[in-house]
């Protein structure tokens, strides 16, 4: 893959690393303690 079109600085890429950790921890979690209880 090509990203040179994007300045990958450190502060961009830790920024993109911690979205992508959070939103997997999030699925996991939701894996490991399903919700979807009624309102």
């Amino acid at each position: 893959m090509d990203f040179s079109w994007m300045a990958w600085t450190w502060p961009t890429a830790i920024f993109f690393v911690v979205i992508a950790t959070l939103i997997a921890g999030m699925g996991a979690w939701e894996w490991a303690v399903p919700g979807g209880s009624p309102r």
